[in-house]
């Protein structure tokens, strides 16, 4: 797995070398138009983005690993799910600046509702046929009927796109709350929506990654809406706040594997891991330029590499070359995807 460790090794060697050039720019004082700014919000999704992908091909290729090596890789295996919680924060901080711009009237709301919908969607099917044609080529051998069985549940081929759900249900769940004028109900709504599906999913025997990270859609809508005071209550305990965040992931950290698959530690462990990861960005202005534009294909990644990687590093072909696949597979069809993305999201604004 030598090429596993030497793009591993390459990324947190870019990411500490970006971090280190800006310790220097540590923040006298955190500003209202500074604070997770849209660059911000972008570079941490591209990293998180990188990091679900290294953490599903470990999960891939662990068993197949021996001696320290392991380890390594099981490492990797296990903090994917922070990647997942970022997604939802800045889905959850970004869609609440998205909706408050709309007319305050219940059925622009709703037309809202439907443009996110089908953005969703749409982008889920070019990157279903670019992950399909891609599959193919590589000896794939999935059925017509398999494929229309995919479509029809939203699935990408040979994985279950469960994030696609979980995401429109707390979009529903936001344009609900939306339609009270007070701040207090909106989100009572939405923390209580956020929860709620978290409970649900847990109830009806879903895995944990249907539910773990729902609350943290409603902490990035908390943090928009609250945005001053959140600025000057950090800047009032500026030291403690630095050295917190690394306490606070840290102990979330081993929240989740202590506990691991509990509902409470489990959703509580991801929202305060959110948490910290995202105010330790912040302060050190981690807003590299290509993990920024990365993460504006964070979706188109999401979608396609985890298909990949169940195809390309299935059983009795978890070696240098499937990795290869996967990484540069995922590159190019993401590339493609966007570029549809960009096209139909004007027409889509227009609704």
């Amino acid at each position: 797995m030598l090429l596993f460790l030497l793009l591993t090794a390459s990324f947190c060697c870019w990411v500490l070398a970006a971090l280190i050039k800006r310790l220097g720019n540590v923040r006298l004082a955190l500003s209202e138009a500074c604070f997770l700014s849209r660059t911000h919000t972008d570079a941490i999704k591209g990293i998180a983005a990188v990091v679900i992908i290294f953490s599903h091909i470990a999960a891939r290729i662990q068993s197949s690993v021996s001696g320290p090596l392991r380890y390594y890789v099981m490492l990797f295996g296990t903090i994917g799910g922070i990647g997942v919680d970022l997604f939802l924060f800045a889905s959850g901080f970004g869609n609440c600046y998205s909706i408050s711009r709309t007319e305050n009237r219940g059925s622009v709301r709703l037309k809202w509702l439907l443009r996110r919908t089908l953005h969703i969607v749409l982008v889920y099917l070019s990157c279903f046929v670019l992950t399909s044609i891609v599959l193919y080529l590589g000896g794939y051998d999935g059925t017509a009927k398999r494929m229309v069985q995919d479509l029809l549940r939203l699935r990408m081929p040979l994985r279950v796109t469960w994030y696609l759900k979980v995401q429109i249900l707390l979009y529903a769940v936001l344009t609900i709350s939306c339609f009270f004028e007070q701040k207090i109900i909106r989100g009572i709504i939405l923390v209580g929506g956020s929860f709620a599906s978290a409970l649900i999913f847990r109830r009806l025997g879903y895995p944990e990654e249907w539910w773990k990270s729902t609350m943290c859609f409603a902490a990035g809508y908390y943090c928009a809406v609250h945005k001053n005071a959140l600025v000057q209550a950090i800047n009032s305990r500026k030291n403690l706040v630095v050295v917190g965040s690394v306490g606070i992931f840290l102990a979330a950290y081993g929240l989740v594997c202590i506990f691991d698959n509990l509902f409470v530690p489990e959703v509580l462990g991801n929202l305060l891991m959110m948490v910290g990861v995202t105010l330790m960005a912040e302060f050190v202005r981690f807003d590299s330029r290509a993990a920024a534009r990365l993460g504006t294909a964070s979706l188109e990644i999401y979608l396609i590499h985890i298909s990949l990687c169940s195809w390309f590093l299935r059983v009795g072909a978890q070696g240098n070359m499937g990795i290869l696949k996967v990484v540069l597979c995922t590159a190019f069809a993401s590339v493609i995807a966007k570029k549809i993305d960009e096209r139909i999201t004007k027409p889509l604004n227009k609704i």
